[in-house]
């Protein structure tokens, strides 16, 4: 109990503390009891088992609503001790610390992930901590990986606008990851094999090209580029965007290749998980 008292000091409550509290509270209440009754008249053990267990799902004191209170008045507290909330108003700080930041990302996403965030009357509505916390709060998600700071970029495609496949043979779908290596999918136009590699050339550059069957590249482009130019386009998380801006066509040897991204996710500044994520659409013409 000493313990958790601690922690709940440190970083306040969650469901998992609250429930870890709650059992030590029973255990102690139990010892007690065993202390003070014989072992044959402890009927009362099955009924505190079961008031402690109603106690945690009715609120106002179950776990889900005091471990809300909880991290929401930490990360309030947090917030205006670094002159960020102010009478209710958020105000952007972006020379906040790295232990403010680190936690206000650590609270925020534990709130989001439990559909919390909507309650929290001086967030914006609809806000998302990736997407919004640059222009709300004054800097971006930050996380700790050994000694360095991360940061993130991520833009996915607006799945409800239709796409084009006219004047194409041939639509897959692809995606690599910064663990892979390569990714082939063999295809056939008109009889003729073909071979669509995705081959990792480092954590963040892949090379994408069409192949005959004896592997001569017929078309090909990198993909980091592309990537790099959306970063410096403007925000690091850029939401959905429409098909033209995630659009990579190239052209050679009367082949044509368009890449369209479903997303890309980067992360930069950490040794262990710095890469580039593609998630992409691959259309292809071959000549006739």
């Amino acid at each position: 109990l000493i313990s958790v008292y601690i922690r709940l000091r440190a970083y306040g409550v969650t469901e998992s503390r609250y429930y870890v509290l709650l059992f030590g509270i029973f255990s102690l209440v139990i010892g007690i009891l065993l202390s003070l009754r014989p072992v044959t008249k402890n009927g009362l053990i099955a009924l505190l088992a079961a008031g402690f267990a109603i106690v945690s799902v009715v609120p106002p004191v179950d776990a889900f609503t005091v471990s809300r209170v909880s991290q929401v008045t930490r990360l309030e507290h947090m917030l205006q001790s670094a002159g960020i909330l102010v009478d209710g108003q958020l105000i952007a700080k972006s020379d906040a610390d790295f232990a403010l930041r680190r936690e206000t990302t650590s609270i925020l996403n534990y709130l989001n992930q439990r559909g919390h965030l909507p309650q929290v009357a001086w967030l914006p509505a609809a806000f998302e901590p990736y997407r919004d916390m640059q222009k709300t709060l004054g800097f971006e998600p930050t996380y700790k990986y050994s000694q360095g700071i991360i940061d993130h970029f991520h833009v996915g495609l607006d799945m409800q606008e239709p796409l084009s496949i006219a004047g194409y043979d041939v639509l897959l779908q692809a995606a690599t990851y910064r663990q892979q290596t390569a990714i082939t999918h063999d295809f056939s136009v008109r009889g003729t094999s073909y071979r669509l590699v995705l081959k990792r050339l480092s954590a963040q550059e892949v090379r994408v090209s069409v192949q005959n069957a004896a592997g001569e590249e017929l078309v090909a482009t990198g993909l980091e580029e592309f990537a790099a130019l959306l970063e410096d386009k403007g925000d690091k998380s850029k939401g959905q965007l429409p098909v033209d801006q995630l659009t990579l066509d190239v052209a050679d040897n009367q082949y044509k290749l368009r890449i369209i991204f479903q997303s890309i996710a980067a992360t930069h500044g950490s040794d262990i998980d710095e890469g580039i994520d593609y998630n992409m659409f691959v259309l292809i013409a071959v000549p006739h």
